[in-house]
């Protein structure tokens, strides 16, 4: 019986992974095979991320390949510089290639390998050039243009093409120098596009002459675009405190002449929303202007939560007589807290506004209740014509009030149970706004009226979740006996009055275990109450002359609360693993990792190979610390930091094929994203130019993946100082080690 195509291609990869060589006619064919042969696309996905491994030495089979093989254009943008550059900028420029497909392997090319495709590729940007090229080339420009590639973009401009113009501005602006790029902004202006204007002026503002950019961003802000001056108090808002953007946009207030412009520039004071802002905002609200402007009601209406807001609506309070609805509602909204006559017009007033506002009010009069508010709100609750969301804001109003609001609280209540249909969600808010406000007599109230309900009612289920909810998040310490005991009582359930569950449950819903529903709140409330009733739990499992008897289902949903319960947990846990059989779904079931113990018995890879780093720098030639070494790689065979650390090693006491032989199963274990396999090619590399100083490949290297700093921190010795002249940039001093 032959081999499967795929089992031959892995049985030749596996040849690879051991430094075993092909002849040259099976290098050129594996990859063609790979992509030609018919197999599980799956197979043909997991034996191509291993080609990659060896894609320079199989490179000359990639023109054999055709473009539309399946998988092939995929794996072909994840394969290295040496191995697909070529190929890659081929697709990039072949015309009869579809446009959608050079575009992607143009924006691959430009974000992997920087500024060589930069320069490669430049020549796509000229006038009728496909839309998905030119995106994509605009793109990476973006972030690799520079000023030789100007004049190529510029015969490049789109103009107003929908969708590349934004792009094209951004890569064009990277070509400029200061001055440029403030008259590049100025066109910009024209497109209107906030979010493109706010990129270019950052980072105009990082290379270019701050003092004319400051003037220009100003500048932005007297538009009566709304996209430009919003783009420019952005860019400062970044750039500048906000007292001194306040300031900026206070002096404009001044300098305007007419009641739109100063309108105008309250509008942008409104947009700011800083604390500075408020005080420009409310200065114009309190002015005969202000008070008079059609608009002024709605802009006020947003400030009825701003203390600072209140002196100026205290004018408008005292001259509510001569102002609109709209106006005196604003006012009296903002000064309901501190103004008894505002605030009982604002309940008067309170049926005419929107359910949202009424909603925004209630809950602001809440926050500080009153006299007076328990009764209004328990009507808002009762009042049939009202939304359900703002009954609900009614309900959370009340309890609020607590305890002096205790009277109506109860009755409310009440009348929800009795009529279940009448706010359902009243009821739930009352629930936990009882428990959560009310002193202990109300909770205690609150759970015996929701416990008496017969399981029939419609909203017993909800109701007695809300009390989980609101007990767990605010326990009493002298409800923790109860809770303990109900604890208890639950695990010694007789197995006769509730068999154990055959099956577990859905995965995420372990409260849905039969007949354990109360049991799981009960777990919740518990927890709430600390490590103190965790102990005292576990102490007492521990303590159970027949801990066989606990029920099972209860025990496994105990061990899942390792975070509130931990030692109760493990308990549990214990007795799971003593009682239950091998094969029963309570052991096999998904359960929390054990918390780790009080001791280290492993030692922590990230100090290990720290340590084994710096030692790699100090140490010359010790025995023992090869030893360490050889150690490391047994004791982690899947890290590569073993790996790196030996070839630099091997590298340093001048055994080059040792070195690049522990740089190789580095990069084998390193994954396939160029930041990981900078560490083993940057070794490779090194070696290359150790072995033949006439060899390019160390300093290109370090040019494209700027790992001068890397090669500094690895290299000792005599190796130091044969590369000496490679760690640092040409014109700088030389890095130290």
């Amino acid at each position: 019986m032959g081999w499967a195509p795929e089992e031959r291609l892995a049985f030749t990869l596996i040849l690879l992974d051991h430094g075993i060589p092909l002849s040259l006619d099976w290098r050129g064919r594996l990859l063609p095979e790979l992509f030609r042969t018919p197999m599980p696309e799956k197979e043909r996905k997991r034996l191509g991320e291993r080609a990659l491994l060896h894609a320079p030495l199989l490179a000359d089979g990639i023109p054999s390949v055709p473009m539309d093989s399946s998988g092939f254009m995929d794996w072909l943008m994840k394969a290295p510089e040496s191995a697909a550059y070529e190929i890659m900028l081929g697709i990039a420029f072949d015309s009869r290639i579809p446009a959608a497909r050079r575009g992607k392997v143009v924006l691959r090319m430009i974000r992997a390998w920087g500024e060589r495709s930069a320069d490669d590729l430049i020549s796509l940007a000229r006038p009728g050039q496909s839309p998905e090229i030119l995106r994509s080339l605009f793109a990476g420009l973006r972030t690799f243009a520079k000023p030789r590639h100007a004049a190529a973009l510029l015969s490049a401009d789109p103009g107003n093409s929908r969708g590349l113009e934004g792009l094209w501005l951004e890569a064009y602006s990277s070509c400029l120098d200061s001055v440029g790029r403030i008259g590049l902004m100025e066109r910009t202006m024209q497109v209107g596009n906030r979010g493109l204007l706010q990129r270019m002026g950052r980072n105009a503002w990082e290379e270019g002459s701050q003092v004319a950019l400051l003037r220009l961003f100003w500048e932005w802000t007297d538009e009566r675009t709304a996209a430009i001056w919003q783009a420019g108090y952005d860019v400062l808002s970044d750039l500048l405190p906000p007292a001194e953007v306040v300031a900026g946009l206070k002096q404009r207030f001044d300098l305007e002449t007419t009641p739109e412009g100063r309108f105008f520039r309250v509008e942008q004071a409104r947009r700011l929303r800083s604390e500075e802002s408020l005080d420009l905002y409310c200065e114009w609200l309190a002015s005969p202007e202000g008070l008079t402007h059609p608009q002024s009601g709605t802009l006020a209406a947003i400030l009825f939560q701003e203390e600072r807001a209140r002196p100026a609506f205290n004018i408008w309070w005292s001259k509510r007589d001569s102002l609109r609805p709209d106006q005196i509602a604003s006012a009296a909204i903002c000064l309901a807290p501190v103004d008894p006559s505002a605030r009982e017009f604002v309940w008067e007033i309170l049926p005419q506004q929107s359910p949202p506002a009424q909603q925004a009010w209630i809950l602001h009069l809440s926050q500080d209740p009153q006299a007076g508010d328990a009764a209004r709100c328990a009507a808002l609750v009762r009042d049939p014509t009202a939304s359900a969301q703002v009954r609900k804001v009614g309900a959370v109003g009340l309890v609020r009030g607590l305890p002096e609001s205790l009277p109506q609280f109860k009755d409310v209540f009440q009348d929800l149970l009795a009529t279940p249909g009448m706010e359902p969600e009243a009821a739930r808010q009352m629930v936990l706004g009882g428990i959560h406000f009310g002193e202990m007599e109300t909770r205690n109230w609150v759970r015996s009226e929701v416990e008496a309900l017969p399981d029939s009612h419609p909203l017993r289920p909800r109701l007695a979740s809300a009390i989980a909810r609101a007990r767990t998040s605010s326990p009493q310490e002298v409800e923790q006996p109860s809770d303990l005991a109900s604890v208890q009582q639950g695990l010694l359930l007789p197995l006769a009055d509730l068999e154990p569950s055959l099956l577990p449950p859905v995965e995420g819903k372990e409260s849905t275990l039969p007949g354990c529903e109360g049991f799981f709140r009960n777990l919740r409330i518990l927890g709430a109450h600390g490590l103190e009733v965790d102990s005292r739990l576990a102490e007492w499992m521990a303590s159970r002359s027949h801990p066989e008897r606990l029920h099972p289902d209860r025990l496994w949903l105990l061990s899942l609360k390792d975070s509130v319960l931990p030692e109760a947990s493990r308990v549990a846990m214990e007795f799971l693993t003593r009682f239950e059989s091998p094969r029963s779904w309570r052991l096999t079931a998904p359960l929390p990792t054990p918390p780790p113990l009080g001791w280290n018995l492993e030692p922590d890879p990230n100090v290990l190979f720290n340590s084994l780093a710096e030692s790699a720098l100090g140490s010359v030639g010790s025995e023992s610390f090869e030893q360490t070494l050889e150690s490391s790689r047994a004791r982690f065979p899947h890290d590569r930091r073993a790996f790196d650390i030996s070839g630099w090693w091997a590298l340093s006491q001048g055994r080059f094929d040792d070195a690049r032989h522990f740089f190789r199963l580095s990069s084998r274990r390193s994954g396939l994203l160029p930041v990981t396999q900078r560490e083993p090619r940057l070794g490779l590399a090194a070696c290359d130019e150790l072995q033949d100083p006439s060899s390019s490949t160390l300093e290109d290297h370090l040019r494209l993946y700027d790992s001068r700093k890397l090669l500094s921190s690895r290299l000792v010795g005599d190796a130091r100082a044969r590369l000496s002249g490679h760690l640092e940039e040409p014109g700088e001093e030389p890095l130290s080690q």
